[in-house]
This record gives structure tokens, sequence and C-alpha cells, in this order.
């Protein structure tokens, strides 16, 4: 690797760390919406509970006839995601990141047809990324709230509240995301939604896979009856449970995820250091296909051994 081409490396990593240090400048509230969930914070804004569940629906690409991301297959991503599609932050993000990836392909190979389409592609798999580690960690986040939001459901059913009210105690006592999302479901039920429809509604936003038990349970208690405060007593017992026994496997298969990542980043890092002390080291022979085929060979065992590593570090339980 040429100097020139360490100093366009530089440049991109200068690049991200300005987008990220904007983002968190325009994102500095978010540690007091941690403490009073979104929902709450519009509807002390707006006295109108309805149009604050319009809102709510439209920030999340809900409500409408037709959008774009439908087509794409996209909906679940977006919505699970928890991402604000009329947040201008969001638009500045992706604006800056698409002129970023641009500027840097441009100093990279100069400004030629392929540039635009490139960065175009380029950015569109950054965003894909990014709402997948979004939505992973928005749906871990709401797992783990859900325990305590099956407390707050049982102890309300157990005051003598009816289902619809204590609902709307979790939408008030709870942070984002499970306040806002339990939130969204008590107003789609005061509004004329059946309950059953409300909870299913609630798990196509979520996304968490235990809030499935909590959708049935209270499906089959509103169908035939039955003691639902007891269900939710035992279901909430159950998946801190899981919880207690996820962590447990993370931490003993944490030294296999570490290998697999040093393992993976120890040849790149090397490569590259290598290309930068000694350019000529790797530069001499670049051309020879027998060098060729080397790397790729040990780039697709490099693949191999990942999926193997990964395979043994992962449970599904």
């Amino acid at each position: 690797m040429s100097e020139n081409a360490f100093v366009y490396l530089l440049l991109f990593l200068s690049v991200t760390l300005l987008v990220l240090g904007l983002y968190q400048y325009y994102a500095k509230d978010r540690v007091n919406q941690k403490k009073v969930n979104h929902r709450l914070s519009l509807i002390d804004q707006i006295a109108d509970r309805n149009e604050v569940l319009k809102i709510l629906q439209q920030e999340r690409g809900l409500g409408g006839t037709w959008s774009p991301h439908e087509l794409l297959g996209l909906q679940d991503l977006i919505v699970q995601s928890g991402v604000r599609l009329q947040n201008t932050q969001f638009v500045v993000s992706m604006a800056a990141l698409s002129c970023g990836v641009t500027v840097v392909l441009a100093i990279l190979f100069g400004f030629q047809i392929f540039t635009l389409p490139l960065s175009l592609v380029i950015t569109v798999v950054i965003l894909l990324a990014w709402l997948t580690y979004l939505r992973r960690r928005r749906i871990a986040r709401f797992s783990e709230q859900l325990p305590d939001c099956l407390d707050t459901i049982v102890r309300s059913l157990r005051a003598g509240h009816p289902v619809p009210v204590a609902l709307s105690l979790v939408g008030r006592e709870m942070p984002d995301p499970a306040g806002t999302e339990f939130g969204v479901a008590s107003d789609e039920v005061t509004f004329g939604l059946s309950i059953p429809n409300a909870m299913e509604n609630l798990a196509s936003r979520a996304g968490a896979p235990d809030l499935l038990y909590l959708v049935t349970s209270i499906s089959v208690q509103s169908e035939s009856g039955g003691n639902l405060s007891e269900v939710l007593s035992r279901l909430s017992k159950l998946i801190r449970e899981r919880f207690r026994m996820r962590r447990k496997v993370k931490s003993l298969t944490s030294e296999g995820r570490a290998s697999a990542v040093i393992l993976t980043i120890l040849p790149m890092a090397l490569f590259l250091l290598i290309n930068v002390i000694s350019p000529k080291y790797y530069g001499d022979v670049w051309n020879e296909p027998g060098f060729r085929k080397a790397a790729i060979v040990s780039g697709v065992l490099l693949a191999i051994g990942n999926y193997i590593m990964r395979r043994m570090v992962n449970f599904k339980f």
C-alpha cells in the first residue's frame, strides 16, 4: 500500500468519524428519551391521543396505503429497527454518508462513470447493515424489558383492572422501546381495534420472539377466559430463566467468539501493516498467478473457518 492510499484510508476514517460526531450531536437528547418514552413526550406536546397515534405510525412508515420500502421487502426491517423515517437526523446522516462515500471513491479512482452508482450501492449496503444492527439491538432491549412489562400487567390485573388498562399502564411506566410499543397498542384498542389484533400488531412492530407467548395468552384468554395473571406470572419467570441461561451460554462461548474475531482481523491487519512498512513485499509478486491463487484459497479457508466457529458458538434455544 502506497503512502497516498494510506492517506486516503485515513481520510475515509475521518469522514466516518465526522458523520458519527454529527449524529451524536443531533441525538444528544437520547438520555432524556430513555427516561420518558417517545409517546409520552408527544402526548405532553399534543393532547389529542388520536393525533399522537397517527404521528407515531407515520414516523415508523405505518398507516399509509402504499410505500416504496414495502415493495423492497424492507417493511419489517425498518419498523422493527425503530428508525423514524420523518426524522431530519436520519435524512441528514444518510446524505452525509452518501457524500462521504462519493468523495472517497472519487479520490481513490477519480470521478468515473461508475463512481455514483458504486457510491449508491455502498451507501445502501451500509444502510441495510446499520438497520439490521439497530433491529437486533432494539429486539434485544425489548426482550430484556419484557419480563418487567409482564410483571406490570400482572399487578394491574390482580388489582382488578381490565387488559386495556394494564397495557396502558405499561405504556406509561416503561421506557422505550417497550413503553411506546405498548402505548401504541393501548391507543389502538382505545380507538376501536380488538385486543388480539392490537397484540398481533405489537408483535409485528417489536419483532421479539418471546412476545408471541404474551400475544397467544391474551388471545386465548379473550376467547375462552382463564386466570391470565397466573399465566403471565409464570411466563415472566420462564423468560427470566431463559435470559439467565442465554447469558450463561454467552459467557461460556466468549472465548470462541473472541478467537473468531482475532483470527479474522489479524491476517488483514498484518497485510495492511506490511504494505505500509514495505510496499514492495507483496508488490513484487502481486501480479503472479500463484500469489493470486494462494490469496483466493486463503480467503476461502478464512471464510470457512469463520462459518465453522460461528456455528460452534451460536445456539438456538
